[in-house]
């Protein structure tokens, strides 16, 4: 069968490994030798992609010609719809751009990963990632789930316990049905899929998706509402508070003494005063008082997504909870808790 292929230009630094690997989009692409292949999704694309140096080698299998939209659904899922964010660290308060700048070096390259024409299926991976393991558990899962269902939500909303069981036995599959069929019926809305439509949405719009979200989904936290949200939009502001994360700012002491999103506060408050003035809704006590995490972090700005990202691959190679590998570690020289391990 003819291929397409595509050589796609992208600015130094950039890593495809990278970039994928932290990503809810990577659950849409597996390892094929030294490309990655788009193997799933309800868009109707499957390609490989390996990077040479500075070039993205794109070989297109369908559709067999490629057009504006599938370049542009490749440059978001790929990370190079924007420029290397290395370039905007001073833009970081002081404490916090010596932490970026470090891991910048070290994770060299990693940018934003996001498909929001895929939402149905980064859903589905968000909803299976509570509580586990993602590359070891959630991966797998999904891939079964794929070949079973075919990303058709309405099957998965109405499958029975013996299919499923094909695909794992965990709580998180079991409860997929559940989480799946409170998103279709949220997703019903006129107002919800405007808002689910919105690629470059406002700080207000996704406000008011988030606690739509937390109000009508039950089983799902903040964390995992960030992170659907973080994969679907070009929000580079948002910012899941993830295990990751929490480790690594508490390790280092960029904060302290913070507390971590509540499902009920996020429902019902915002976090950002421009955005609870412009919805007339009340800021977070939690914002107010300066203890949330997310709020903690609001002088990040733009960053705030590219620094969890960092954070999470940190955490995941090297700063582990029970074992972290302080000796070959980015942060070791301004990490409080490496200081303590050291005396």
């Amino acid at each position: 069968m003819a291929r397409t292929r595509l050589e796609i230009r992208v600015e130094d630094p950039y890593s495809l490994e990278l970039t994928l690997f932290p990503s809810f989009v990577l659950a849409i692409y597996r390892r094929r030798g030294d490309a990655w292949e788009r193997y799933a999704g309800k868009v109707p694309i499957r390609a490989s992609a390996q990077q040479v140096e500075e070039k993205l080698l794109v070989e297109l299998l369908k559709p067999r010609t490629c057009n504006k939209g599938v370049e542009e659904i490749l440059s978001l899922e790929l990370g190079t719809w924007h420029p290397p964010l290395e370039q905007r660290i001073g833009e970081a308060p002081p404490r916090f751009a010596e932490v970026l700048s470090r891991l910048s070096r070290m994770y060299r390259g990693v940018r934003l990963s996001i498909a929001p024409h895929e939402a149905d299926l980064m859903f589905v991976a968000v909803a299976l990632s509570r509580r586990t393991d993602y590359h070891r558990m959630v991966l797998k899962w999904f891939q079964k789930l794929w070949e079973v269902f075919g990303g058709d939500l309405g099957e998965i909303a109405e499958a029975s316990e013996e299919e499923l069981k094909c695909v794992g036995t965990s709580y998180q599959v079991m409860e997929l049905p559940a989480l799946v069929s409170q998103f279709l019926e949220l997703r019903r809305s006129s107002r919800t899929q405007s808002l689910l439509k919105a690629q470059s949405p406002s700080r207000s719009d996704v406000f008011e998706l988030r606690a739509l979200f937390l109000e009508r989904i039950r089983g799902i936290g903040p964390k995992a509402v960030d992170a659907f949200l973080m994969s679907t939009k070009k929000a580079p502001w948002l910012l899941p508070c993830d295990a990751n994360l929490q480790r690594i700012v508490s390790r280092t002491g960029l904060v302290k003494g913070f507390v971590s999103p509540q499902k009920a506060l996020c429902a019902r408050y915002v976090c950002d005063e421009e955005v609870a003035d412009e919805l007339e809704v009340e800021l977070c006590p939690l914002a107010e008082e300066k203890r949330c995490l997310v709020a903690l972090l609001r002088g990040l700005g733009e960053l705030k997504q590219w620094f969890q990202t960092l954070c999470y691959i940190h955490g995941k190679l090297r700063c582990l909870p029970l074992k972290p590998r302080c000796s070959d570690c980015a942060l070791l020289e301004i990490c409080e808790y490496a200081k303590r391990r050291r005396r």
